[in-house]
């Protein structure tokens, strides 16, 4: 603590600076907060008169601080904080708290808590929201409208960078919305909206088409892409079951909390054998989706599906887009490699072929008049004497 901590990033020389006492990324920080906080939680235990703790239960995470029971023990409990905290580096901020009450109790908690923020309708907390109905929908809308500035902007990048929009989107940007179906109940009909967002917005700007979704691409596309998919999941039919398991696996926790429990561990071999479980329902429940859909599909397209499906397949896809290790694909790239995943009609080539026929992806792969046949034996050769030109003497291309 007697200067900032430093942060050092991957190809950069100076460092990032952390005044906050844990340097921000640190892997070991939600251990330090906890360790640091146990004497202060140990001394509001001791120095409480009566018994207040039967009813009122307290959470901590990091150094937000939460508690949940009756006004008159809310009150007590936030003098003792607001008398002890400061004694171990805790500094409770009465205009950056928030007492949450049924509206028949509105007027006694504001005589109880002058100083902080009193409200009947809810608040948001840990990225998710505490409140009525009311307001639960309108925290959802209002972080739909977010998501969706954020899926326009990435579809603009999409435009340029697909491989590179795609990535962002799959581990970065739709992992916001799973958080909140993780944490926040029976939203399903609020994500409608965000997932015609999707359909309409930011899949045809990956394709590089101007087009609307088909159901069926659509029912495509929502598949993992080791089922043949794109793994662009229709969060608004998945979202009640992530949170159904989000509870189960944090259902002895949550027993643990409201017992106030202090000598809580987790049993890690019964949390993996509920993430096992929780994985291999996913997968049937993806497995029962495509079996569903493939029974609408022509001939072609079940084969299709088959050949997007089989294993390796999606390699390319799944993998970072890193430049260094040459995964790195252009706009075009990518948007042929998504037009043979699905039998799509190239971009810029011509409607019929030099020998006659309708120029379909198939026939320009075998016709020995397109060019393609010749192009795919060269490339194959270059690639060939450039790994064998370090290795050996006069490598020739002919």
């Amino acid at each position: 603590y007697r200067r900032p901590g430093s942060l050092y990033v991957s190809g950069h020389e100076t460092p990032l600076l952390s005044d906050e006492g844990v340097t921000q990324g640190d892997n070991s920080a939600m251990g330090l907060y906890a360790s640091s906080m146990m004497p202060l939680l140990t001394n509001l235990m001791l120095q409480s008169d009566d018994n207040i703790y039967k009813f009122l239960k307290q959470i901590w995470y990091a150094d937000d601080a939460a508690a949940g029971g009756k006004l008159e023990d809310m009150a007590r409990w936030w003098s003792m904080l607001c008398k002890h905290g400061p004694t171990y580096g805790c500094h409770p901020k009465a205009s950056k708290s928030w007492i949450i009450v049924k509206p028949q109790y509105l007027d006694k908690a504001k005589s109880l808590f002058p100083d902080l923020n009193v409200t009947d309708i809810g608040r948001k907390y840990l990225g998710s929201f505490i409140g009525t109905e009311e307001g639960k929908e309108k925290f959802v809308e209002d972080k739909i409208e977010e998501w969706s500035k954020d899926i326009e902007e990435l579809s603009k990048i999409a435009s340029r960078e697909p491989q590179v929009a795609y990535a962002a989107y799959i581990y970065g940007l739709s992992k916001r919305w799973n958080y909140v179906c993780r944490t926040t109940p029976h939203i399903s009909h609020l994500l409608k909206k965000l997932e015609y967002k999707i359909m309409e917005v930011f899949i045809p700007a990956l394709l590089d088409r101007v087009f609307s979704c088909t159901d069926t691409c659509r029912r495509i596309f929502a598949l993992p892409a080791r089922e043949g998919g794109l793994s662009i999941y229709d969060i608004s039919e998945s979202c009640d079951g992530e949170y159904q398991n989000s509870c189960r696996m944090t259902e002895r926790l949550t027993e643990a909390i409201y017992n106030q429990d202090s000598e809580y561990y987790d049993d890690m071999d019964a949390l993996y054998q509920i993430k096992s479980d929780i994985s291999t329902e996913r997968v049937a429940f993806y497995k029962e989706k495509r079996q569903e859909l493939y029974e609408t599909l022509s001939d072609l397209e079940k084969l299709q599906l088959d050949l997007a499906a089989e294993k390796g397949a999606s390699s390319w896809l799944t993998a970072l887009p890193l430049k260094s290790y040459g995964f790195l694909l252009n706009k075009q790239e990518f948007s042929d490699a998504i037009c043979l995943r699905y039998n799509l009609k190239l971009k810029n080539t011509a409607t019929s072929c030099a020998c006659g026929e309708m120029n379909t992806i198939n026939h320009s792969l075998i016709c020995k008049k397109g060019g393609y046949v010749s192009f795919r034996h060269n490339s194959l050769c270059k690639v060939t004497a450039e790994l064998l030109t370090p290795l050996c003497k006069d490598v020739v291309l002919e």
